[in-house]
């Protein structure tokens, strides 16, 4: 019975941790919805490199190995096709943490 309480208890820890993981996913893509090219973007995470873009422009000019970093740390999928353009991963970013205007343009 212990061992059932024990399994019941780590399944409701994990899904706390879920729980909060995805609210404050939440809030940061609300936040960045409603930025504009020259304004601080919010990073779901705690711990930002100091190389993290952190203006919407700076997000879409993003290089390659950048891309590949935050991907790797925001725990995103890999894209289909195993070879995805620079473009596909600032796309999937951007979408990640809700970043789709650049000084008011669309770009995602």
């Amino acid at each position: 019975m212990a061992a059932l309480w024990d399994g019941m208890n780590n399944r409701l820890d994990d899904l706390e941790a879920r729980l909060a993981t995805s609210e404050q996913l939440s809030v940061t893509r609300m936040y960045n919805m409603s930025l504009s090219g020259g304004a601080t973007l919010r990073w779901p995470v705690d711990l930002l490199p100091p190389n993290w873009p952190g203006t919407p422009r700076e997000l879409a000019a993003m290089t390659v190995a950048t891309c590949q970093a935050i991907a790797a740390a925001l725990g995103l999928p890999p894209i289909a096709g195993g070879h995805p353009t620079v473009h596909q991963r600032r796309t999937q970013i951007m979408s990640h943490i809700g970043c789709f205007q650049i000084a008011g343009t669309m770009v995602i």
